[in-house]
């Protein structure tokens, strides 16, 4: 598993990713997750998918109020399944974040939101977007 810790200085949002996570990282998630204080039914299912070892699944949980969020992509199978849930979470951030600050999700403050997380997780996602890549880790 891989670790990235960003903040989104406009918003003053932090945020915590954990790429290609496997079962034996659950307990290093679930320390983050008590850390930020994310309690209930959000974070067992969240847990619940980082549990079950299945591959090719994330899942991104946000508090609005302590402005922060986690997102974790389960360990995939290849490059373009990666991409595909590396898109599906990176969504669902922005649009967390985007509620959370009462942003327009048509508007173009969330494009920007969307773009600046894009470029935040770039630079850690781009080693699993090529199957290459992903034979040399």
């Amino acid at each position: 598993m891989v670790s990235q810790t960003f903040h989104i200085p406009s918003l003053d949002w932090l945020v915590k990713v954990y790429y290609e996570a496997e079962r034996k990282d659950a307990d290093r998630v679930s320390r983050t997750l008590d850390d930020l204080g994310f309690h209930g039914e959000d974070r067992a299912s969240a847990e619940d998918i980082l549990r079950s070892g299945k591959p090719n699944m994330g899942f991104t949980i946000s508090s609005s109020h302590d402005r922060c969020s986690v997102v974790v992509m389960n360990w995939t199978t290849s490059a373009d399944e990666f991409a595909n849930t590396y898109d599906h979470e990176k969504r669902h951030l922005a649009i967390y974040i985007a509620d959370g600050c009462g942003i327009n999700l048509r508007g173009e403050e969330y494009a920007y939101l969307a773009g600046a997380i894009a470029q935040k997780m770039f630079s850690v996602g781009r080693r699993f977007m090529c199957d290459c890549c992903r034979e040399r880790r």
